[in-house]
């Protein structure tokens, strides 16, 4: 009898630590894999915008104000575009680098006078919204000395070193490529590009022809030279810039312009105000895209 009941505490002993075991040894469920992380959406086209002086002027139709420049400014800042430097619009250019989707290039095609905007306007505003611009100087009109009037190399610098602009060449003296020779070409724009490197100890990639006027005879002669790129105006159908662009030296770029007859709509876009426009020229969804009249009204 004793036996027996030693017997049975034995086996429900068993029983239990089997219980155990297989307890301690069951599996944890398997963990579900997490969802992947949203990749931000990248750039595959590009706007470039080309300003001169926030007072400028070209007949009646064509035209720029302090309080638009920075109204257009404001609103580049409140959607949070990033603003490329040359070297970033480049890399781009050339298939090397994806910017966010909200990404443009701010360039400023600077002459001899009129400085002063800039130093007051300007670069104040690019400077408290935090946006980077290219300024595309004429190295043969550019001054050592400053007066606040006169584009000078000094200001030019300081604004290089701060990270408020990068330089890119607007020729050496300004005259039309198309009506150059293949000599000339090498000449102006292979000094402007060594003048403006050595008062800036910089290397200049990027060159604006003067009157946005493109010369096929001048792509091989500036990428002979270091130029990776050049910027005109609304040169070719696809304004926008593309990733990796097959024609980096016939590069559009759109006009920020209005008049008072026709503000906020942008000169040559079908009636768009500057925000329509810059949403169309990144293609983002319709979604996005609140009705005209409402741009309209918030860019007044």
């Amino acid at each position: 009898m004793f036996r027996k009941f030693v017997k049975s505490l034995i086996i429900l002993a068993l029983f239990w630590t089997g219980i155990g075991i297989v307890r301690a040894e069951r599996p944890r469920d398997t963990p579900q894999p997490s969802a992947p992380p949203k990749v931000a959406p990248v750039a595959h086209r590009l706007p470039i915008l080309e300003y001169h002086t926030t007072n400028f002027q070209m007949g009646l139709e064509v035209m720029m104000t302090p309080d638009w420049f920075e109204k257009q400014m404001r609103w580049l800042a409140d959607n949070h575009f990033a603003t490329l430097t040359a070297d970033q619009l480049a890399d781009y250019v050339e298939g090397k680098y994806l910017p966010p989707q909200k990404a443009v290039a701010l360039t400023f095609d600077v002459g001899l006078s009129s400085f002063d905007d800039y130093v007051n306007v300007i670069v104040p505003t690019l400077q408290r919204y935090h946006l980077h611009a290219i300024f595309f100087v004429l190295a043969n009109r550019t001054r050592d000395e400053c007066d606040g009037k006169i584009t000078c190399w000094p200001t030019l610098k300081r604004w290089v070193e701060a990270g408020d602009i990068s330089i890119g060449s607007h020729s050496l003296y300004h005259i039309d490529y198309a009506e150059l020779t293949p000599d000339a070409i090498m000449l102006d724009a292979g000094r402007s590009k060594a003048i403006i490197e050595q008062k800036l100890g910089v290397t200049v990639t990027a060159l604006c022809y003067p009157y946005d006027s493109v010369s096929p005879a001048a792509m091989p002669i500036l990428k002979a030279l270091g130029y990776r790129l050049a910027v005109a105006g609304p040169t070719r159908h696809e304004r926008s810039v593309l990733f990796a662009d097959a024609e980096p030296y016939n590069l559009p770029r759109y006009y920020p312009y209005s008049s008072w007859r026709s503000y906020p709509a942008l000169v040559g876009m079908h009636g768009k105000p500057f925000n329509q426009v810059l949403w169309e020229a990144i293609e983002l969804s319709h979604r996005e895209l609140s009705q005209p009249s409402a741009m309209s009204e918030r860019m007044r």
